[in-house]
């Protein structure tokens, strides 16, 4: 067989993959950096990239779990009232005089509760989870504000508060982004090496075919909601430390960065 002839099919392969979605979402990547270069000397700074970590860093961490809800066909839009209800939760524990690392674990059980609570309402009643999130965002940031009505509520230990406004030593690299990238290594694995991974993506394949392959769709789909509300709450607990405070309406709108993020990364727009 010919160079020629060997190299024809190469061709279109190669021009397929940059096509890709993925590819664009790089591309648009490199160009919002080089826009920032051009607009600020400051932009590409290392201290600058450990503010813009400090921002996303929470929001990266929610969108994970989220991630593989929609690839499941669900939604979760009570991420941030989540995240805001664990910070309430976090702060009114410690405020009585509860050892912090113990609120740390209440709060994530709180997470667990509050992700089951959406995932039994899903996948046991038969509610879409479009309506049942939205509910639930509504549900859970109220119980924030009767747990922490009127103002921010701090006292957290100051090697702690340190988390949120001092990088890895020696890096600046924020703690969050640290922890999202080991989360992120993980969540990879199992996503692409594992029988589960590929449960979850049959699901968001056809349900129904899925269903009668032997996936336990219902079970699958409770513990990633379940896996949310942990995420939310370590997130909260993250978010409550870096600003060394909790309010009832931290995180508010947070929602909707990680679903954009989500359907931007899966390709679901």
């Amino acid at each position: 067989m010919s160079d020629t002839a060997r190299s024809a099919p190469a061709a279109p392969a190669l021009l397929q993959r940059l096509l890709r979605w993925e590819s664009a979402l790089v591309l648009l990547l490199i160009g919002t950096v080089v826009l920032g270069d051009v607009l600020s000397p400051a932009f590409l700074k290392s201290g600058n990239f450990f503010y813009i970590g400090l921002n996303i860093g929470e929001v990266a961490i929610i969108a994970l779990p989220l991630a593989l809800i929609v690839i499941t066909g669900e939604i979760d839009l009570s991420v941030a009232s989540m995240l805001g209800l664990s910070g309430t939760i976090l702060a009114d524990l410690t405020s009585r005089g509860v050892n912090v690392w113990i609120a740390m674990v209440v709060t994530l059980a709180a997470g667990v509760l509050m992700g089951l609570f959406n995932g039994l309402l899903v996948t046991r009643v038969g509610l879409p989870s479009l309506a049942v999130t939205i509910g639930t965002l509504t549900l859970y940031r109220g119980i924030a504000q009767i747990v922490l009505p009127n103002s921010s509520l701090g006292g957290f230990p100051e090697y702690l508060t340190n988390i949120g406004v001092v990088p890895i030593r020696g890096t600046q690299i924020p703690w969050s982004i640290a922890i999202y990238a080991l989360l992120v290594i993980g969540f990879a694995i199992t996503l692409h090496a594992t029988p589960v991974g590929r449960a979850i993506f049959a699901i968001g394949s056809n349900q129904e075919a899925a269903y009668f392959s032997g996936i336990r769709v219902k079970r699958i789909k409770l513990a990633l909601f379940v896996l949310s509300g942990l995420f939310c709450a370590l997130a909260g607990i993250l978010f409550s430390l870096r600003f060394a405070s909790a309010r009832y309406d931290a995180g508010t709108g947070l929602e909707l960065n990680a679903v954009l993020i989500v359907l931007l990364v899966t390709g679901r727009l």
